[in-house]
């Protein structure tokens, strides 16, 4: 936890919000009702992988230096993070577009990740304050 809080505003926020989209993967995305039957589905089992990679990407991004595995990035940190909370927002928005094509319901899951993408996607692409030089 003290890692965590050295780490400036926005980035705490960033990793917040990839922590929340991961988490929203577990709960249900979509429900399908088909003769009486209802089928619900969460990230894992469809298109929802893009959110689970994105997250997974920006939380180990962060973990694994503090866990003391070193590594390199073949991409620049910002560009990193930027196609990582793209992944995390692109899962969403497909299975919303899937559903539209499916007559499904759209559930909780699918709402969470796609508000924690889209904050995700302010604070790397248009906060003017994560783009200050530290």
């Amino acid at each position: 936890m003290a890692e965590f809080k050295k780490e400036p505003k926005p980035k705490q926020h960033l990793i917040l919000a990839g922590l929340i989209a991961f988490v929203s993967t577990f709960l249900p995305w979509i429900s399908v009702s088909f003769f009486g039957q209802t089928i619900s589905t969460n990230a894992w089992n469809d298109v929802g992988y893009l959110t689970v990679i994105g997250s997974l990407a920006l939380l180990l991004n962060w973990a694994l230096p503090k866990l003391g595995i070193k590594y390199k990035l073949p991409l620049e940190e910002k560009l990193f993070e930027k196609i990582a909370t793209g992944l995390i927002v692109a899962g969403p928005l497909f299975m919303l577009y899937q559903v539209r094509a499916e007559f499904g319901f759209i559930g909780l899951g699918l709402w969470i990740a796609l508000v924690a993408g889209a904050y995700a996607c302010y604070l790397t692409f248009w906060n003017k304050e994560s783009k200050r030089k530290k």
